[in-house]
């Protein structure tokens, strides 16, 4: 992607079974359904325990203070923790796809992802990079050889 378009915030370009794909960078919409869609996964889990009622209301009330705390906002350490779990990253990799094409679906993403894991990884980062930088300085791995 040129320097004008990653300041544009276009998104690179991948291709997938014959279909080139824009995906969009994490803008504060995209950032706002993912922190809406890991809050609502806190709430389902805690749902699904079997608990005695008192316990899962009183669990219920400690997700919905993080929630008002915004334990789940974009640069919280969950957020962080869930982007280390690649059922979370597909989602917000649906999500930033979905700006530029509002049909795919999950399991096309899936599917992506079984096919295309690195490549879509890469493009996620590079779809997020601050424009505003430039590449990070390249140092050598191993010293220079020397002649004597």
């Amino acid at each position: 992607m040129g320097t004008t378009a990653d300041a544009l915030g276009l998104g690179p370009q991948f291709e997938f079974e014959g279909t080139t794909y824009t995906l969009a960078p994490w803008t504060y919409a995209v950032q706002a359904k993912f922190e809406r869609y890991l809050e609502d996964q806190a709430v389902q889990a805690v749902k699904r325990m079997s608990l005695p009622e008192d316990e899962r209301r009183d669990l219920i009330k400690e997700v919905y203070r993080d929630i008002a705390a915004g334990s789940y906002s974009f640069g919280s350490e969950l957020v962080a923790q869930a982007l280390r779990s690649l059922k979370h990253l597909k989602h917000l990799f649906f999500l930033a796809l979905q700006v530029n094409h509002p049909g795919v679906t999950k399991d096309l993403v899936e599917k992506m992802f079984e096919q295309q894991l690195e490549e879509l990884l890469q493009k996620m980062t590079q779809a997020n990079a601050d424009p505003t930088t430039g590449p990070a300085p390249s140092t050598p791995t191993s010293p220079a050889p020397t002649t004597t």
